[in-house]
């Protein structure tokens, strides 16, 4: 069952459409990394999934409803800003008056999960950006949000806040959660069932992990290859006829044998 339609999507600020033409289906339960370079349209599509942009031509569908009219707490919507959407004046404040509600046990597990136990007291507006993202994705993760969009949750986080997005996303995996996720990192896409490239508005790839992140194409559409598929790359060059794969344990395998 699909979770998430767009059909024929345009979303147009100018002259230039920020989205042309989008089709894109989304099946319940999946993980679908959006990539392609700042401005290839990765984070208005989400924005016109959440409901937050109209729409130019096309029509999109969210577990069956118009964006903006998805029961509360069905769809979860993580912005590149990650002032956006905080309440209260302390992190537990956020929790109490935001997306918690009541449950405080609830609180307690997503707090630990995201690792908020240092800042439960602080005032939201002293925390650094990344330190801002993981309280949102906290407090979204009391709920439970049936669809994730997230907007390169791990762009402000260090190494520590980044692995716990990584597992949090994980977790919500298998509980069955669909998720839309942009990010430019191939380690995240790894992770996916799917990805999708897009460039100037475009879908230009849609396919499983293994088979975009070695597309030859991909340095093209401004992504960064994995660095396992650069190594593959050196060594074709050498002679040796090594898998194009961003798989580390692949690679390794190969060398192996």
């Amino acid at each position: 069952m699909a979770a998430v339609v767009l059909q024929h999507v345009t979303v147009a600020f100018g002259p230039s459409p920020a989205l042309a033409g989008i089709d894109l289906v989304v099946e319940a339960g999946e993980c679908v990394a959006l990539m392609g370079a700042n401005g290839s349209g990765k984070s208005v599509l989400l924005r016109a999934v959440a409901g937050a942009v109209p729409l130019g031509a096309g029509r999109i569908t969210v577990l069956g409803h118009a964006p903006g009219t998805v029961p509360p707490g069905q769809l979860a919507f993580l912005p590149q800003d990650p002032d956006a959407g905080l309440v209260g004046v302390t992190v537990a404040d956020h929790f109490r008056l935001g997306r918690g509600g009541e449950d405080a046990a609830r609180w307690g597990e997503a707090a630990r999960r995201m690792g908020l136990g240092p800042w439960w007291d602080r005032p939201v507006d002293v925390l650094s950006g990344g330190e801002k993202q993981r309280v949102a994705m906290a407090a979204w993760l009391v709920g439970d949000a049936r669809v994730w969009l997230l907007d390169e949750p791990a762009a402000w986080l260090d190494a520590e806040g980044a692995l716990k997005v990584r597992d949090a996303v994980a977790e919500l995996r298998r509980d069955g959660a669909t998720i839309l996720w942009a990010t430019h990192d191939p380690e995240d896409a790894r992770e996916a069932d799917r990805v999708v490239v897009l460039a100037g508005g475009r879908i230009v790839c849609d396919g499983p992990p293994a088979t975009v992140l070695a597309d030859p194409r991909l340095a093209g559409w401004g992504i960064e290859p994995p660095f396992p598929v650069e190594v593959a790359r050196t060594l074709r060059r050498h002679g040796r006829p090594a898998p194009l794969t961003a798989s580390w344990e692949a690679l390794g395998q190969w060398l192996r044998s």
